[in-house]
């Protein structure tokens, strides 16, 4: 390890010093993967501490987690004469931030190559991020599209030409998956209810109701249940083509004409409530307007 202690960049060397500084504030005897994160939250002018910050980690309110954190692991007490040594899962972190560089060709080892080490020891024991609340995907994303977008050929990273880094667009991207599993979980849920309610109208109605109008009606409600289920699912896959949010919307509508036009007609066909048919077009404008807000995006997509 010596050895490729030479590989770290100045930065990369604040980090440990800084990691060393917290083990001694804390009166630990040896520096761990708490002390290392805490070191990333006060390095100054970094894209590891900035993506940290932007997380939401703070560093006396991190401080408190990590003294809890490890308390039960290390001894609080530091023998006098003898150095801080390294811990296992710290060191196990400086081989995972050498292999980081080394599969990017790298021949320096910079702080963010260095959390992308912590964020891998984290993936299979996340105990400290869950304890601050912290995303190691979220984290990984940024520090991947950061080094991408920099050249580490030298000393420090230098951003490549005509490569862009926004971190308003890793956001965006992420929010873009969680929009695109709630309409799949909400599709998911609306075909289910309109299979057992297609069931139950082939069968179950039909034997209690001579073939009517009534009948009929609740037939209708469930092809346009089904037919917009789908159309949830449309939305959703839309969602991993278009970046554009107004496919959420389109999700949404299409779940509250369900509700509102295909609820009205299996209520009017059950009760003969006629206040359901004065509801039911509402459901039914529903459906209009998601599709065209569908068939926007789609004709105004770059």
């Amino acid at each position: 390890m010596s050895q490729k202690m030479e590989r770290f960049t100045p930065a990369a060397r604040r980090v440990l010093s800084l990691s060393q500084e917290e083990a001694e504030r804390l009166h630990h005897s040896e520096i761990n993967i708490g002390h290392l994160l805490l070191a990333f939250i006060r390095l100054d002018k970094s894209a590891a501490s900035d993506v940290l910050h932007d997380a939401g980690a703070e560093i006396e309110d991190a401080r408190k987690v990590v003294r809890n954190f490890l308390s039960d692991e290390l001894h609080t007490t530091k023998r006098l004469g003898n150095a801080i040594e390294l811990s296992g899962d710290l060191k196990k972190v400086l081989e995972f931030s050498v292999d980081e560089a080394r599969s990017r060709g790298h021949m320096i080892i910079a702080p963010e190559h260095l959390l992308l080490g912590l964020v891998r020891y984290q993936e299979k024991q996340p105990e400290l991020f869950d304890a601050l609340e912290l995303d190691p995907k979220v984290i990984q994303e940024e520090m991947r599209s950061f080094i991408q977008a920099h050249d580490y050929s030298d000393g420090s990273p230098r951003k490549r030409k005509n490569h862009s880094y926004d971190k308003s667009k890793i956001h965006y991207e992420k929010e873009a998956i969680d929009m695109t599993r709630q309409l799949i979980l909400i599709g998911g849920i609306v075909m289910a209810l309109g299979v057992a309610l297609g069931a139950f109208g082939a069968h179950g109605l039909e034997a209690t109701l001579k073939a009517n109008d009534r009948v009929d009606t609740f037939h209708t409600g469930t092809y346009y249940h089904l037919i917009h289920g789908m159309a949830i699912f449309i939305a959703a896959w839309l969602s991993t083509v278009y970046d554009d949010p107004r496919l959420a919307w389109a999700g949404y509508l299409f779940l509250a004409g369900v509700i509102l036009f295909s609820g009205s007609l299996y209520i009017l066909s059950i009760s003969n409530l006629s206040i359901m048919g004065a509801i039911a077009p509402i459901g039914g404008a529903a459906f209009i307007i998601g599709w065209v807000i569908i068939a926007w995006v789609a004709w105004t997509a770059k």
